[in-house]
C-alpha cells in the first residue's frame, strides 16, 4: 500500500511568496500612481518617495527570485506533489517579468 504524497513545503512557500509579491507589486503601482496624480513633482529622481518606491520594487524583485529558487527546488523533490511548486514557479516568473518591465520603463521614461 502506497501512502499518499504530501505537497512540497518549499513549493507552498514559493507559491505564497510569489502570490504575495504580485499583490504587493500591484499595490505599489497603485500607490505610485496616486502619488503621481496628486503631486507630479513628488516622484522626481531625488525625492524620498521615489527612492522608497524604487527600493520596494527591488525588494519585491528579490522576493520573486527567492520564490523562483524555492519553486525550482520544490519541483525537484521526489515523493512530493508538485502543484504548488509549479504554480509558485510560474507566478514568480510572471512577476519577475513585470518587475523588469516596470524598471525598464522607468529607466527609459
Amino acid at each position: 500500500m502506497q501512502t499518499p504524497q504530501k505537497h512540497s513545503g518549499l513549493g507552498i512557500t514559493s507559491f505564497i511568496i510569489s502570490f504575495a509579491s504580485i499583490a504587493l507589486f500591484f499595490i505599489l503601482i497603485v500607490v505610485a500612481s496616486v502619488i503621481a496624480i496628486k503631486n507630479p513633482d513628488v516622484l522626481e529622481e531625488d525625492t524620498v518617495e521615489s527612492i522608497i518606491i524604487g527600493g520596494a520594487f527591488f525588494i519585491i524583485m528579490m522576493l520573486n527570485i527567492l520564490a523562483l529558487i524555492l519553486g525550482i527546488i520544490g519541483c525537484t523533490q521526489s515523493d512530493r506533489k508538485k502543484v504548488f511548486a509549479i504554480l509558485g514557479l510560474v507566478l514568480s516568473i510572471i512577476s519577475l517579468i513585470l518587475n523588469i518591465l516596470v524598471i525598464f520603463i522607468g529607466l527609459v521614461a
